[in-house]
């Protein structure tokens, strides 16, 4: 008796709980947010960035494209090391509640696809605030926050001491060998602006 009496309280459960399915699936709540998969091409060294306050980000360009764009924030479960190119496959999706000092788009690493040591010799420019170039020694200089050492190989007078002078630098750098070893400094000089640049 209680059996047949049960179905009917059963059937209007079953029902309700199909309904809410459908109103769920609807609205979007049970996937809010399509992902989008894509590519990039990481440079193997990265650049002071302003944003919500300075930061260092990655170099990052879709595949077959020339110029690198500063990408803010990195992809959850990417450890990224200075002296590797890589091309990671990544999964990205709209933030509904960014937060204020945050990117409104969340990107989480799906995998890596190549990871391949930059060719000694490669040179880039690396532009910083001048406050994170810290001397080791007459002849060494580090960046603060960053695993990354350097020696000096041109005139280096005055970066010791560049904060007292201007907010930026500009530091020319030559990989000299495998990943972790010290880049050569080879030229530093005060940031200007010119065009779309900016200075710290």
């Amino acid at each position: 008796m209680s059996t047949t009496t049960g179905r009917p309280a059963a059937r209007r459960t079953a029902l309700a709980a199909g309904l809410l399915l459908v109103v769920a699936a609807g609205c979007d709540i049970l996937d809010p947010e399509p992902v989008v998969r894509r590519q990039f091409e990481v440079a193997s060294f990265k650049s002071g960035c302003i944003g919500e306050g300075n930061r260092y980000c990655l170099l990052v360009r879709t595949p077959g494209t020339v110029d690198y764009q500063f990408m803010y924030f990195g992809p959850e479960g990417f450890s990224y090391e200075w002296g590797y190119e890589y091309t990671i496959a990544i999964e990205e999706r709209e933030n509904p509640r960014p937060p204020l000092d945050g990117s409104s788009i969340v990107r989480t690493l799906d995998r890596v696809v190549t990871k391949t040591p930059a060719a000694a010799g490669t040179t880039f420019s690396l532009n910083v605030p001048s406050e994170w170039v810290v001397a080791a020694d007459a002849e060494r200089f580090a960046l603060l926050y960053e695993p990354v050492t350097m020696t000096c190989e041109g005139d280096c007078t005055g970066l010791e001491d560049a904060s007292s002078s201007t907010s930026g630098v500009v530091l020319d750098l030559r990989f000299s060998g495998a990943p972790g070893s010290a880049y050569e400094l080879l030229a530093w000089r005060p940031c200007e602006v010119v065009g779309a640049g900016a200075c710290f």
